[in-house]
């Protein structure tokens, strides 16, 4: 979080990489991941955990892969500007809506069944620290109107 900049909206989606094909999967990372990714031979697939964040600039881009390259959970970024065989996958796997960041305003949806509080971190990462305050709205409504998805041609649909 505190790589991004606060003037700026993005979407945020974040979960584990699923696909039927374990060595499809690999193999679509091993191509798609910039740059060549370093430790990718003895990992399952079902170990990656994907953050995807769009609108995104070059130079943004640069700077948190050069932020984030020395550490040992990292290992690249997709490109996802335009349809590759990396986009589609991601697409496909169960990445989960997480927030809005609108400036420095997140939007969350607030569970349903859980009873509304004010503004309520229910994530529990403590984003103020960099600059950002928490708001929420009810999942419903969430899922409704600001739920984002990768966007995927229909001829890659195919299994």
């Amino acid at each position: 979080m505190p790589l991004l900049d606060l003037k700026t909206t993005q979407c945020m989606l974040w979960g584990d990489i699923i696909n039927h094909n374990p060595q499809q999967t690999l193999s679509i990372l091993r191509h798609s991941i910039k740059p060549k990714p370093r430790y990718l031979e003895n990992i399952y697939a079902t170990q990656l955990f994907c953050i995807y964040v769009n609108n995104l600039s070059e130079k943004k881009i640069i700077d948190i892969h050069s932020a984030l390259i020395n550490k040992k959970a990292y290992v690249g970024h997709i490109p996802a500007s335009y349809f590759s065989p990396g986009k589609a996958l991601l697409s496909t796997s169960s990445l989960t809506q997480t927030f809005l960041k609108f400036s420095n305003i997140l939007i969350m949806p607030h569970p349903n069944d859980m009873p509304y509080s004010e503004d309520e971190n229910i994530l529990a990462f403590d984003f103020s620290q960099f600059g950002y305050t928490c708001r929420h709205i009810p999942e419903v409504y969430y899922s409704l109107f600001l739920t984002f998805k990768i966007e995927r041609p229909r001829a890659h649909l195919r299994y």
